[in-house]
């Protein structure tokens, strides 16, 4: 029997990942690259696949070759290879891919978006803000839905792309110190609706745009209950800062930037407060080395640290989540779960030390304070226990 074509072997894993069978599509990607390595849709594809499963190198050499191949959309192929750039940190190159998915789909709001994030990375945040303003600008065209071919829609969720953008934007307006702009755009966000986590996000920055002290006490509890959120730490750090503690709005900066390195604003953040430094500290390390390293598989391992939990697991939860805070130690989130593993191992000294290290690196949350009075004095360390319920 004569091997399918290339095209008829595209459309079979096509139709494998909408019957949600990854590996299988995979595999007959690697077939058909294996009769025809140069052949574009199959290399576009299998780049997203390797992009999606964290395999950030595979999925470079994939779309490097599929932008040099013959593609029906070949912006689709520059955007994808944009974003792999700059999730292994090269800025530079990943604005140049972007802009050439923009030379051939100028109103892609997907490229506009992860043209103004290489943007921030470059320290360009005006320039970042003008690409968002265009998005949003464009709202439900070209970016929410392509209209080709199953599967060569990178984006599909209605209105997800421009609602990323006005998400980012707001933060941007944020960062500029136009709280009013920032307020009216995310006021419009939560009524639209269609962002990523849009209740938690936009709801928590709008508290950061508010007058302090106006919902800092409420700020501060849904902080605490949101630690695996990048953007709830980033309104945090807002919020101190613009309350005058640079050194508690750093830490919040940095857990942010840990939690979800591809929002650049907290990194604009923390390159802002060392510019403003009269001198460097030796406990600070130098702003444009505070970027994390690339990290794909932090979401799937913090699952898996879960899901450990879940199972009655302690053990497994506490190692896993040391190793994640090996390589991200100002992740709260990985921070919190490893310090529920050892509550859960009957650990309460380490239990303990782990509250007191998220409240070191975020103090004022009153939920953690909370939580880490009540093992101190199951510890009968009732000192502690009483400074802690005081703070």
């Amino acid at each position: 029997m004569s091997a399918p074509s290339p095209e008829a072997g595209v459309a079979r894993a096509r139709a494998l990942l909408r019957a949600g069978d990854p590996a299988a599509a995979a595999a007959v990607l690697d077939a058909v690259l294996e009769a025809a390595p140069r052949y574009g849709p199959a290399r576009m594809l299998a780049g997203r696949l390797a992009l999606e499963r964290g395999e950030l190198e595979t999925a470079r050499e994939h779309l490097e070759i599929a932008t040099a191949a013959e593609l029906l959309r070949p912006f689709l192929a520059w955007h994808l290879l944009g974003r792999v750039r700059l999730l292994l940190g090269d800025p530079g190159p990943a604005a140049e891919a972007w802009d050439r998915a923009l030379a051939g789909a100028p109103r892609f709001v997907p490229a506009l978006v992860g043209r103004a994030l290489a943007a921030m990375r470059l320290g360009e945040p005006e320039r970042a803000a003008g690409h968002l303003e265009h998005a949003v600008s464009l709202g439900g065209s070209l970016g929410e839905s392509l209209g080709g071919p199953p599967g060569e829609e990178e984006d599909r969720a209605p209105g997800a792309p421009a609602a990323e953008a006005t998400l980012l934007l707001a933060e941007l307006r944020l960062f500029e110190e136009r709280f009013e702009e920032a307020a009216t755009l995310l006021n419009g966000l939560a009524s639209a609706g269609g962002a990523p986590e849009p209740t938690p996000a936009a709801r928590l920055l709008r508290l950061a745009a508010a007058d302090a002290p106006v919902g800092d006490a409420e700020l501060r509890r849904a902080v605490a209950e949101n630690l695996h959120l990048g953007r709830a730490l980033l309104a945090l750090g807002i919020a101190r800062l613009r309350a005058g503690d640079e050194d508690a709005a750093a830490g919040a900066f940095r857990a942010a930037l840990e939690t979800d390195d591809e929002d650049p604003v907290p990194w604009l953040y923390l390159r802002r407060l060392g510019h403003q430094e009269a001198g460097p500290r030796d406990d600070r390390p130098a702003p444009d080395t505070l970027y994390p390293a690339p990290f794909p598989e932090l979401p799937s391992q913090l699952e898996a640290v879960r899901r450990h939990l879940e199972q009655g697991d302690a053990a497994a939860a506490r190692d896993l989540a040391a190793a994640i805070l090996d390589r991200r130690p100002h992740h709260p989130g990985a921070r919190l779960l490893w310090t529920l593993a050892a509550e859960r191992q009957e650990d309460g000294w380490a239990g303990l030390g782990g509250y007191r290290e998220l409240l070191d690196g975020l103090p004022g949350l009153p939920a953690l304070e909370a939580r880490a009075a009540r093992v101190a004095r199951s510890l009968g360390a009732l000192e502690l226990a009483a400074c802690l319920a005081e703070r």
